[in-house]
């Protein structure tokens, strides 16, 4: 708004007098006399005699010519300096907020309103002395434009965010090669794909070790790839390649040979031995056709400067170099000039001779144009660019000193090459005559270059171990990684691989690291608003922004209307190490008395008082112990900081450290927080649980609080001025140094010394007793109670721990106090008012008292589930509202309207007090509190949750624990809360947590928006409930509950009421079919078939009238218990009792004389009679009971001794001989009877006609010579029966 000034150039070119004359003279050609006959047509607008060259120069000079808002602009800020210094003149301090007003809106704040000049004089005025002048206001306008600038810069993406990880290895030599051996994906016979997220990386030294590492650098197996053990001198190894479409991997020696190893079925054998290079190979690179994976090249470069090709067309077949004859782990040697000659089957080799005039560093083969590139440090030749075949035309790129390093880019059309002159220069491949750009800002010798494709990178390394990464759109380095930071002296790093789907960078030299964008270790939200966990996130009052800071030691400013970024300054406390300068964690921050300056604390012990606005660091302290900073308190003149050296420090604001006082130290433990209640009061909290407050002029301790020891505060003075401590002003005080309070203390000490011990003993004595008594019959559960039981250990068993060795513990370890909060609108000296709030350790939230008859009043556990804490702890300004944050990513607010304080309020302002409560918050709408009840007792869903947890016997559980009423609850991140703020004005909530995210709330628990993400719509000045966004963060979507979705949504439940219903309906349908009371009966069907009347008759057809019915399925029956090879087993299967089958002889007689007549005729016809059907089983049941015929064996072959046997006294017939003279010889009498038998019945048929005797014995013969034939040939006449009868 008033910047727009500063944003253009000041200082403009004066324009020569020529340039005015043209446009003179321009002007009077364009000038004509009024009685001059215009012409009808004009083909130009432009004057005669004015030609084309004079336009276009006329256009070039009107492009310097100023716009009158540029002149006006620089004339207002000279107009606003003479004002300023006019000021100065007057021997006057600046403007003040009036005078600064209306000289802005005379100048250069003509356009903006009161207020944006209001805020415009706070910002520039950060030392609040109420005047501004022109070195302050030019000061404030360049340092914001430098920081926004340089935020912009850090706000750009960087490659590699995290940390540099070592990586274990058992190489003890130089790693020669990194590389990706990817899984190969198949999609048919002969093609497939390669996925860089499925493989493993492999990577090999000088001596030969081997090493196989998963994707995440976990160590697989070593291999041993030197086969050359019974020598004296060990050869070394210079690269290798993966062939991943043949599972195999080439590995090359300085013994001028390749050995192909097999890698397929997780073994590593010898498969070809390559030998008769006249060169030691140097470089090697493998490309695979996917469409046809039999296609392969390998390309290799030697050390006198030539380069061979190798095609392979048939690998997938047997192998690149063929099948190998013998065993499994036979080696097949090949000689390479065979293969130059053509003598390999399968393999086409090609050679281009001293291309090079030193030995080839790098080649790499280009497939999409048929090309070949490779390097070497020799100037005229240090990179060529050809083809094998001649097709094309050789090129050299001439480069100063050499060129150590390439690569090519397909997607870019680009080479970018790395030498030593310390450039990296891109090329058109098509132009070598000069580079497109030169990289600058390398220091050493460039001998690693990797070009990341999809982001526009360049990621280049020298020989001094330090990494660039540059942008190629705008020629800048992204990101810089110093050589001191890769930990590989003294030597360079050797191998270098970059897998560009992760991302991951692997570098190399006797060690590896490994450089990854990977997400913290931290459970970070879907949108973080800084890099690592937030500190705090505060809200300024002043100037409507929200402040927060990260443990990066990043403080960013954020517009709370709409969430953008205003500003960012990085390294707020930084450190130098090793020459480099390290950010140092900001553990503490606050706003000073005016809320206009930000003072930030950091683990070092460092103080930062800042202008925020611009990121002006105004005023520097430091501790003197150097321990680290955990609370900051800032009153009109004094700032004071508390850490873990247990000493509160005063720092005079606008002074020195001169001027620095310390109290004396006072607690036992750390200090953990510190706060101030005005006008002259100062708490700080410890680990063990102490509270003390101090008075902020003479640091003297006013009382001490811990519910660990007493219900009342213990005072270490004679109270007889505790009113005018807390009512006074800071001007009545009287002043006193450090030297009147060792004074003090040591007269006091004495007097003091003999009391103590009195009570400490009679107070020992008293607990002593009242414990014993009290704490025998309780049970208390901790995990701390097994872990520090030696016994648990050395039996193993789980022992009962006493409510004495829980209170124990917990004064120890759970007794800390992580925030104190002041109520400053109540009464600060009621003996049943409490004025101090505390959180800390195991949720515990307590209210205390200052007098001395009133102490800790109520006590109630604020956490999600017991054993979190509580870390933030935030009052509304009214100090009705009391808001909360766990370390479970919980927030939740308590009414503490009524709670712990002496004025109670009568029935109509408790029933106007729910009504509102119902009214704003859904969480206690949702619930169904009832009015009448006021729960200030423990709830009944926390009685048995805490039962096992109970607060310390000391703090009087009985009396002082009650509860306020919870009016809402939501889970606003999925890690622990650092800070909550509440904006009473405009009814919003500001989370910072863990989570790397500062999120915006309605008090309501409506969602409105992450700091960093989508920019949510201008907010109103109110955000009440009727400001409704149907939106939830990622994470809380997958993680929180339904009660917290509830919430979010405002107590609507869109999705969730027709799931339910559409659940119990199909679970009903499924209950009914499975349970027979539930299946309606023969009655209630009926009714229901003719309870609707309308649908029974028609008025047209009448009762003739018949409803469609729709055939219904059966209803699938039950799953049965199915394993393979078991019998299926049914939960049910119906059957019928079995009956006798009652025999009627004379039926059975007919049927038997009929079908023996049928088969006696069929027979005789010479019919065959078909085979009657049988069931499945029954077949399966004959084949199974029926045993195979055996065919005999054959007799065994005849000796000596059988035909001299045969000879004298005939053949000598065996078993099976004689088996078969019976068969033949039944089969003769057999036919025989047949012949007889057919005989008769022809007879038989030639006098049927003669008489009727003759019919019946005819039959009566029938059916004998039926019996004859059933009998003899065993017809199962009785087996059919019995299935007729079935």
């Amino acid at each position: 708004m008033l910047k727009g000034a500063h944003e253009r150039r000041v200082s403009r070119s004066i324009q020569p007098v020529s340039f005015v004359r043209a446009v003179d003279d321009f002007g009077e050609k364009q000038k004509m006399p009024s009685n001059t006959i215009q012409p009808q047509r004009r083909t130009s607008r432009a004057p005669l005699g004015f030609g084309r060259r004079d336009l276009i120069a006329l256009q070039k000079l009107q492009e310097r010519i100023e716009t009158p808002e540029q002149v006006d602009d620089e004339k207002l800020l000279r107009k606003l300096q003479k004002i300023f210094d006019a000021k100065e003149e007057e021997e006057e301090t600046g403007l003040t907020i009036d005078e600064f007003e209306a000289a802005m809106r005379n100048t250069v704040g003509r356009h903006s309103t009161k207020d944006e000049i209001e805020l415009l004089f706070m910002k520039v005025d950060a030392n609040c002395d109420g005047a501004v002048d022109w070195e302050e206001y030019v000061t404030y306008n360049l340092l914001e434009y430098k920081e926004k600038t340089r935020m912009l810069e850090m706000l750009r993406e960087k490659p590699f965010p995290n940390e540099i990880q070592d990586i274990d290895s058992r190489h003890r030599d130089t790693i020669v090669k990194i590389l990706f051996y990817p899984a190969v994906r198949k999609s048919g016979s002969k093609s497939g794909s390669v996925d860089l997220k499925v493989g493993k990386y492999m990577t090999l030294s000088k001596e030969g070790t081997l090493g196989l590492w998963t994707l995440g650098m976990r160590n697989l197996k070593y291999y041993n790839a030197n086969h050359y053990t019974n020598r004296n001198t060990q050869p070394w190894f210079t690269d290798m390649v993966a062939m991943y479409n043949v599972n195999m991997l080439a590995i090359t020696s300085t013994d001028r040979d390749i050995t192909i190893f097999d890698l397929s079925g997780k073994k590593f054998t010898m498969r070809y031995y390559l030998t008769g290079f006249e060169s030691c190979i140097t470089a090697m690179d493998y490309w695979v056709d996917f469409e046809d994976m039999n296609n392969a090249l390998l390309l290799l470069g030697d050390q006198s400067g030539s380069v061979f090709c190798l095609m392979f067309d048939s690998s997938l077949r047997g192998g690149p170099f063929g099948t190998v004859n013998g065993k499994k782990n036979t080696c097949k040697r090949i000689i390479f000039p065979e293969v130059l000659r053509g003598f390999s089957f399968g393999v086409k080799a090609q050679k281009k001779s001293n291309i090079h005039n030193d030995w080839v560093n790098k080649v790499q083969y280009l497939p999409d144009i048929n090309c070949f590139l490779s390097s070497c440090q020799c100037p005229q030749t240090a990179l060529f660019f050809g083809d094998f075949n001649g097709k094309k035309s050789h090129v050299y790129f001439k480069v100063n000193k050499g060129i150590l390093s390439f690569d090519y880019s397909q997607t870019l059309n680009i080479i970018v090459t790395g030498g030593m002159d310390y450039l990296l220069r891109v090329w058109n491949p098509y132009v070598n005559n000069k580079a497109i750009v030169l990289l600058k800002g390398h220091t050493k010798p460039v001998n690693h270059v990797i070009i990341y494709d999809s982001k526009n990178q360049v990621i280049s390394i020298d020989k001094g171990r330090s990494l660039r990464v540059y942008d190629l759109r705008d020629q800048t380095c992204l990101q810089q990684i110093s050589g001191r930071m890769i930990k590989f002296d003294p030597l360079p790093i050797s191998a270098v691989y970059f897998n560009p789907v992760i991302p991951t960078t692997l570098l190399a030299a006797n060690q590896i690291v490994m450089l990854e964008k990977r997400d913290d270790e931290e459970k970070c939200a879907d949108i973080m608003s800084h890099n690592k966990p937030v500190v705090a996130a505060l809200y300024s009052h002043v100037f409507g922004s929200t402040v927060s800071a990260c443990q990066e030691s990043v403080v960013s400013v954020w517009d709370t209307d709409t969430g953008d970024k205003l500003m960012q300054f990085v390294n707020a406390h930084s450190c130098v190490q090793r020459g480099v300068e390290v950010p140092v964690e900001i553990t503490a921050l606050c706003f000073d008395y005016n809320g206009r300056r930000l003072v930030t604390g950091a683990r070092n012990g460092t103080v930062h008082v800042w202008n925020f606005n611009n990121g002006l660091r105004m005023q520097d302290f430091e501790l003197p112990d150097g321990s680290a900073v955990t609370g900051v308190a800032c009153t009109a003149h004094s700032i004071y900081t508390s850490g873990w050296g247990k000493i509160v420090h005063i720092y005079i604001d606008g002074a020195s450290e001169d001027h620095r006082k310390s109290w004396k130290m006072r607690h036992k433990e750390d200090i953990l927080c510190i706060a101030h209640f005005p006008p002259n009061l100062i708490a700080t909290g410890g680990y063990d649980g102490d509270v003390v407050i101090w008075s902020r002029d003479t640091g003297q301790v006013y009382c001490r609080l811990n519910a660990f020891n007493s219900v009342k505060p213990v005072t270490e003075c004679a109270p007889r001025h505790h009113g005018n401590l807390v009512n006074s002003s800071a001007k009545s005080q009287p002043k006193s140094t450090s030297s009147d309070e060792s004074q003090m203390d040591v007269t006091h000490s004495k007097q003091w010394k003999k009391r103590k011990a009195k009570i400490t003993r009679t107070f020992g004595m008293l607990a002593s007793l009242q414990g014993h008594q009290r704490d025998e019959d309780e049970v208390c559960e901790h995990p701390l109670l097994d872990a520090l039981d030696s016994k648990v250990f050395s039996t193993k068993e789980k022992t009962v721990h006493t409510r004495t060795e829980y209170d124990t513990l917990c004064k120890h370890y759970e007794s800390a106090v992580e925030k104190i909060l002041f109520l400053e609108s109540r009464e600060p000296l009621h003996k049943d008012t409490a004025i101090i709030v505390t959180s800390g350790a195991e949720g515990w939230i307590r209210f205390w008292s200052m007098h001395h008859e009133g102490g800790l009043l109520g006590q109630f556990n604020a956490a999600h589930q017991f054993g979190e804490s509580v870390l933030a702890i935030k009052c509304d300004a009214a100090e009705t509202f009391l808001v909360t944050g766990d370390t479970q990513g919980y927030v939740k607010v308590w009414d503490i309207m009524d709670f712990c304080i002496s004025k109670n309020i009568n029935m109509k302002e408790k029933r106007e007090r729910i009504d509102y409560l119902r009214k704003s918050f859904t969480f206690y709408r949702v619930e169904n509190y009832e009015g009448e009840k006021q729960f200030y007792t423990v709830p009944d869903h926390l009685k048995n949750v805490f039962a096992n947890r109970p607060p310390p016997a000391s703090s009087e559980p009985g009396r002082t624990l009650r509860y306020p009423p919870l009016v809402n609850s939501f889970r606003a991140h999925t890690s622990c809360i650092h800070s909550v703020e509440y904006v009473s004005h405009r009814q919003i909530l500001i989370t910072a947590s863990r989570d790397c995210s500062v999120r915006m709330w309605t008090i309501n628990g409506q969602y409105i928006g992450t700091f960093g993400g989508q920019a949510w719509k201008s907010l109103p000045k109110v955000v009440d409930n009727e400001y409704f966004l149907a939106q939830i963060p990622n994470d809380i979507k997958r993680t929180g509950s339904a009660r917290t979705l509830k919430v979010m949504h405002g107590g609507k439940t869109p999705r969730w009421q027709s799931a339910i219903s559409i659940l119990r309906e199909r679970g009903f349908k499924r209950l009914k079919k499975q349970f027979d009371h539930l299946q309606p009966t023969a009655e209630a069907r009926d009714e229901s078939d003719h309870g609707d009347g309308d649908f029974v008759t028609s008025d047209i057809l009448g009762k003739s009238y018949k409803r469609t019915t729709r055939h219904r399925m059966a209803p699938k029956l039950p799953k049965f218990i199915e394993t393979p090879g078991s019998v299926a087993v049914y939960h049910a299967l119906s059957f019928v009792e079995l009956t006798p089958v009652e025999k009627n002889n004379r039926i059975m007689k007919e049927i038997h004389d009929r079908r023996a007549g049928n088969i006696a005729l069929n027979r005789l016809r010479g019919v065959q009679n078909r085979k009657q059907d049988q069931p499945g089983f029954m077949s399966l049941f004959t084949k199974m009971v029926t045993k195979p015929k055996t065919s005999p064996r054959k007799p065994p072959p005849a000796n000596r001794m059988k035909k001299v046997a045969e000879r004298f006294q005939g053949p000598i017939q065996t078993e099976s001989a004689q088996q078969q003279q019976a068969q033949k010889q039944q089969q003769l009498s057999v036919l025989q009877k047949r012949a007889i038998s057919t005989k008769k019945i022809k007879n038989l048929e030639k006098h049927a006609d003669d008489t009727s005797q003759n019919e019946d014995q005819s039959r009566q013969s029938r059916a004998e010579i039926a019996d004859e034939t059933m009998e003899e040939f065993d017809f199962p006449l009785e087996r059919h029966v019995c299935f007729l009868s079935d």
